[in-house]
This record gives C-alpha cells, structure tokens and sequence, in this order.
C-alpha cells in the first residue's frame, strides 16, 4: 500500500505542477479580460478565450504525447525501475488535464462576469466526482483508480464549465474539437511499435504539429503575432 500511495504522489505531483502552470496563465489574463468586458467588447473577450483556449488545449495534448513518448525513459532514469508503475498514473492524469483549459476557462468568465454560484458549481461537481468515484475505483485498483478518479473530475468539470456558459462558439473558434481528434490520432501513432524514446517523441511531436498547421488550427502569422505580443 505505501508503494501504491508513493506512485500516485509522484505522479500526481508531476500533473499538478503543469496543472498550476495552466491556472497561473489563465489567471493572469483575467484583469484583460474584465477590462474587456467592463468596456463592452464582449467579442473580443470570447475571441481573447478562444485563443487561450486553443493554446492550453494544444499544451495539454503535448504533455500528454510527451508523457506516452519518453515516460518509460524518463521515470526509469529519475527514479529507477521500481518505480515504473508512476508512468501508469501519470498517463492516466495526463488526459484528464486535457479538459483543465476548459474549466479554467469557465472559472474565468465567472470571475468576469461576477457569477461566482458557477465557478462554485463546476468546483463542486469535479469534488463530488471525486469523491464517488474514488470511493469505488481506490479499493479495487488503488493508485490507479485514484488516478481515473481525479481525470473523470476534471472531465466532469469540463462538461460542466461548457454546458453553464454554452462554450460551443467559444470552442468552435478554437478549433477545440479538431485538436482533440488530432491529439487522438498522434495518440494512436504513439501505440504502433515504430521507434521507442527521443525517436518516438521526436515522431509524435511532428506529426501533431504538422496536423495542426495543415487543419489550420494554428498558422505561421498567428504564432507571429502571438510572439510580437509576448516581446512587447
């Protein structure tokens, strides 16, 4: 059992780092966003959000890929091969942080649009998952059951987030959908026994990224002015 607690601390620790990452980026565009919408812009408010949203959606997939590609390396190097059954966990967490823009992004427009019953509502309805689901996935499968827990949270906040503000617009300019599907089909390339490693990352890495240029979810001018923003 101290085995089992130790995998899911480490793995959970590895998560919740990225996942910090996410909240202290949306955070911080969060007095824009009120700025916007105090001024009645409110599409550029939807159109800063869809943005953000794309790009921690596009994060999130890669750290997943990353975390299939060179997680077997990576624990074993850090840590030592007893400690492998991390990598289980860490996969596991790793998708449920794919919805974590999502219910990021449903905090925000709450605090924007001073609506705090819903920001408490998606907070709830992720605690209540866990907690249910916890109870009967952690005695038959332990860390790991601890692990799906935590993902069907964020996956339930998720939907939640998106059904309060009726998100559909917002994720249709994001192109959200089209990079969910693109992240599944690197997803599955990752489970073809072609090369293990640096290779494979090397290969999933390039494969992601060319599917998002050539779907057009991303494009050469918009990573140039996304870039002039940050220098400026």
């Amino acid at each position: 059992m101290r085995a089992e607690v130790a995998f899911f601390n480490v793995a959970s620790g590895v998560s919740m780092a990225f996942a910090f990452l996410i909240v202290q980026l949306l955070n911080s565009i969060i007095p824009s966003l009120v700025a916007l919408h105090v001024a009645g812009e409110a599409q550029r408010v939807d159109t800063v959000v869809a943005y953000t949203l794309k790009y921690l959606t596009i994060a999130a997939f890669s750290f997943l890929l990353i975390v299939h590609a060179v997680g077997p390396w990576l624990v074993q190097a850090a840590m030592g091969e007893r400690y492998l059954p991390v990598l289980i966990n860490l996969r596991i967490l790793a998708l449920g942080l794919v919805p974590i823009g999502l219910v990021r992004t449903g905090i925000s427009l709450a605090v924007v649009h001073r609506q705090p019953g819903k920001a408490l509502r998606i907070t709830a309805g992720a605690l209540t998952v866990f907690l249910s689901a916890s109870a009967v996935l952690v005695p038959r499968f332990a860390a790991v059951g601890a692990s799906a827990a935590v993902a069907l949270a964020f996956g339930c906040a998720g939907m939640i987030a998106y059904r309060q503000f009726s998100l559909g617009p917002v994720l249709a300019a994001a192109h959200f959908w089209r990079t969910i599907l693109f992240g599944v089909v690197t997803l599955g390339v990752l489970s073809l026994p072609l090369a293990s490693g640096l290779p494979m990352a090397i290969l999933a890495g390039g494969l992601f990224l060319s599917l998002l240029f050539a779907g057009k979810v991303v494009s050469i001018r918009e990573i140039r002015l996304i870039g002039q923003g940050l220098a400026a």
